[in-house]
């Protein structure tokens, strides 16, 4: 068993705690002496198959290796591997750059000092030259040279010895005293401060954005990426038949990598658990518990009353536009507490609903908690069932509201979609204006998109096919050629009730049996994460399943998809629809909100439309929209009139902004010749 340098037999008896710095000097020897294979081949090998009766190929053609862990180190492997010449598989329980994993978080510092006697700092020089060369082969920029400043203070045994070591390495570095610390970092107090270490070309890394990119052009290589967790009862014996998966598949490759940092003792309890601890140092936070913040109404409170507060040094504006529950507090503030204040006469506030589901509702005694007076416990005022609503109060004080489409704003004056407060929008309906969302075309067209294999145009249409290309190989469908005919169907949501996907779950058996593939990506709710990866274990050739937040990977299924589905409750705006319309992915969608506002149905006859619509809220009406537009995509010819049609819509911002100023201008104080906004930057 590998062992940190300079552990005792007792440190190895007792069980070491090995820094993250170590667990990379450990690495994979650590993983495969676990495995039973031979720490210094740096692999694994698995005994023949016993379920197929195959012998693992012979390493001179071409072995099959896999890679478990797709962080920093696994990542980085499968693709040195992948360019050595071997077929490679990469796995990964949760993503790279997933918030479980240590290469998960935003940045990551890179320096040279790592004190006396080590490898790392030759390490860091390495792999600050290797970042800079992919950098420039991919076009992308992850290392920023911004400098690392060490302090010192005491006898800096640990900084002293990284001297000759940054020297030895060729990482330029100066030694620097007190009074030149002072001279050249005036704000930073130094007063306990002997000496320093500045590394000018030294930095941080964008770790989660890095990450993603090695894997993202692993699979581009021609490397193979899943998204499985390893199970590890079994692995311990030298007796494999493979690894057992967490989607009920059993993979079997020739040769094992296992690249798990702290999570090597979940797989190897026995063998490496009592050698492989994590450190303090090693415990990162990267999320919150699921829910809202507990002091959410203090927290969102102070944010209303603080915006209000720095307007009178900043310059308080003609309107204050707030958005959702979280500034409804503005107007409410502005109609009592500062309804005095001289420096808000005139002032007026336009509040826009998003989605009026999220109320922002708290128990009545928050108000003298917030130095709210307590009239506004009133149902004419803040009152909500027994409750304060923050949005309610911004509904009523508010001296305009918007919502994000026209639909949207008649949807919500009726029972089924006002969530209790359809009385007050009824009340106001004469303020009440609905307005579409914008889309930003610079990060949402195919012609200017970065993050997909090809961009391509309306007239230049051969990029989306490498797209679908690459989307399948993304989702480890291999992108062959009967893959490449299916129709692909693309899912990219939050996970929750609103979405429709309750609708999914009717008519999956449906769906499996029709000639098709759906790529989703999303995370939010455990009900419909389960389902989905439920589906995908059960449909393997169907359903491609990644739960997460991927902006890279939304844009790929944007690009590579045919189609978009969409088959929302209720869909205040939605922006992926208009995103789909410029990718030429055709959507297919509830009549519902923004929705029912941006996609205009498909008339074969006529070549006019843009996509495919359903208005029940049934299982039946989305399998018939499904197959009519499965129907459509037969005809090649009439499908690229379709998708063309979609190609040149405009979702821009420039129309909505028009509708916002009308409304600003109607609100605003008129002087002569005086008008609200330039367009000319719109």
């Amino acid at each position: 068993m590998a062992q940190n340098e300079g552990s005792s037999d007792r440190d190895r008896k007792a069980g070491a705690k090995v820094s993250r710095r170590d667990a990379c000097k450990l690495g994979l020897a650590a993983a495969v002496t676990a495995a039973g294979g031979d720490a210094l081949s740096g692999l694994a090998s698995p005994a023949a198959d016993q379920d197929t009766g195959r012998t693992p190929k012979s390493m001179n053609s071409k072995p099959h290796i896999a890679v478990v862990g797709a962080g920093a180190f696994g990542g980085w492997t499968a693709l040195y591997l992948l360019r050595g010449g071997a077929r490679v598989t990469l796995l990964d329980a949760w993503g790279p750059g997933n918030s479980r994993a240590s290469s998960g978080g935003e940045t990551r510092v890179m320096r040279g000092a790592y004190g006396p006697n080590q490898p790392y700092t030759k390490l860091a020089a390495r792999a600050m030259e290797l970042w800079k060369d992919h950098e420039t082969r991919w076009k992308q920029n992850f290392f920023h040279p911004i400098g690392v400043l060490w302090m010192v203070e005491g006898d800096g045994e640990f900084e002293r010895g990284s001297l000759p070591m940054l020297k030895d390495a060729g990482i330029p570095f100066e030694q620097l005293q007190t009074s030149e610390l002072s001279r050249r970092w005036k704000q930073i107090n130094f007063e306990k401060v002997e000496w320093g270490i500045w590394e000018p070309h030294s930095g941080y890394l964008l770790a989660r954005a890095s990450t993603q990119a090695v894997v993202e052009h692993f699979v581009a290589e021609g490397g193979e990426y899943r998204q499985a967790a390893v199970l590890g009862p079994g692995l311990e014996g030298r007796d494999w038949r493979g690894l057992m998966l967490s989607d009920g598949s059993k993979f079997v490759a020739e040769q094992y990598v296992f690249a798990c940092g702290p999570w090597l003792g979940k797989l190897f309890p026995k063998t490496v658990g009592p050698h492989f601890v994590s450190t303090k140092q090693d415990v990162f936070f990267f999320g919150t518990p699921a829910g809202d913040y507990p002091d959410n109404a203090e927290r969102f409170a102070l944010y209303c009353r603080a915006v209000l507060e720095a307007s009178k040094i900043l310059g308080v504006p003609d309107i204050f536009h707030c958005h959702d529950w979280q500034s409804a507090l503005i107007p409410v503030l502005l109609r009592t507490s500062y309804a005095d204040d001289p420096v808000f006469r005139g002032t007026s506030t336009v509040f826009t609903i998003h989605n009026i589901g999220y109320q922002g509702v708290f128990p009545a005694d928050t108000l003298p908690l917030l130095m709210l007076p307590w009239d506004l416990f009133a149902i004419s005022k803040m009152e909500y069932w027994g409750k304060v609503s923050f949005l309610k109060g911004g509904l009523i004080f508010s001296n305009h509201i918007t919502t994000v489409s026209k639909k949207y704003s008649r949807e919500i004056q009726e029972v089924e979609f006002g969530f209790g407060l359809e009385g007050v929008l009824r009340g106001r309906s004469g303020t009440v204006s609905g307005i579409l969302n914008g889309v930003d075309y610079n990060e949402w067209s195919p012609a200017k998109d970065k993050l997909i294999v090809r961009q391509y145009t309306p007239e230049m249409l051969d990029g989306k096919r490498e797209c679908k290309y690459d989307l399948l190989r993304q989702f480890g469908m291999n992108g062959t050629k009967a893959n490449v005919d299916l129709p692909v169907v693309g899912i990219v949501s939050r996970f929750a009730a609103q979405k429709g996907f309750d609708l999914i779950a009717e008519i999956a058996s449906d769906l499996a049996r029709l000639p098709l593939i759906v790529t989703v990506l999303g995370s939010g709710d455990k009900k419909y994460q389960d389902l989905f990866l439920k589906l995908s274990r059960e449909f393997p050739d169907k359903f491609a399943v990644k739960v997460a937040y991927d902006n890279t990977l939304a844009h790929k299924i944007e690009a590579g998809a045919d189609m978009f589905l969409m088959p929302s409750r209720y869909e205040p705006s939605g922006l992926n629809q208009m995103y789909s319309l410029k990718y030429g992915t055709v959507p297919i969608v509830r009549a519902t909100g923004g929705l029912d506002d941006s996609i205009e149905p498909w008339d074969a006859a006529a070549g006019k439309g843009t996509g495919f619509k359903f208005s029940s809220y049934s299982g039946a009406a989305l399998l018939s929209a499904i197959q009519e537009a499965l129907k459509a995509f037969k005809d090649q010819a009439r499908w690229k009139k379709l998708m063309l049609n979609g190609m040149k819509q405009d979702f821009s911002w420039t129309a909505s902004a028009k509708e916002y100023v009308k409304i600003y201008e109607r609100l605003a104080p008129k002087t002569a010749n005086e008008k609200v906004g330039d367009l000319s930057r719109v």
